[in-house]
């Protein structure tokens, strides 16, 4: 038979550490948002320049066209 936290003889001593509280609960997701946030490239001027020049000359080529 498999243990579990009602089997005679395990531990209870430590089954109220598994609650977090919401002030902790808070921290933590906004370590993780933190933690996965992408920052955005930094792109030299001559990269913006042959963007803008692929997106006017090869406008078909790219998803986001006007309609």
């Amino acid at each position: 038979m498999k243990e579990n936290k009602l089997t005679e003889g395990s531990n209870m001593m430590w089954e109220a550490s598994r609650i977090i509280l919401p002030e902790h609960k808070e921290v933590i997701n906004r370590y993780q948002e933190e933690r996965n946030r992408k920052t955005k490239p930094v792109l030299a001027e001559e990269e913006v320049n042959i963007i803008s020049q692929l997106i006017h000359f090869h406008p078909s080529t790219f998803c986001f066209q006007s309609k």
